[in-house]
């Protein structure tokens, strides 16, 4: 992460308040359960594409506009 700015890392902290981080249960919820119902269908995963990944930029990018 050579070109990591503090600066601008800074401007999203107040996405990850321990309120907002509550707030947000029932959407990371029902991405969960969207999840794995897709995985339960296959009846097998490969964790970091299919779960591990999918979770966290779904989640960053509704709350960052996209």
């Amino acid at each position: 992460m050579d070109n990591w700015n503090p600066e601008k890392g800074a401007a999203y902290t107040h996405l990850l308040t321990g309120r907002r981080s509550k707030a947000l249960e029932p959407m990371i919820d029902s991405i969960s359960h969207e999840l794995i119902d897709r995985i339960e269908d296959k009846g097998e995963c490969k964790f970091p594409s299919e779960f591990g990944l999918p979770l966290p930029l779904t989640v960053i990018a509704s709350q960052t506009g996209h």
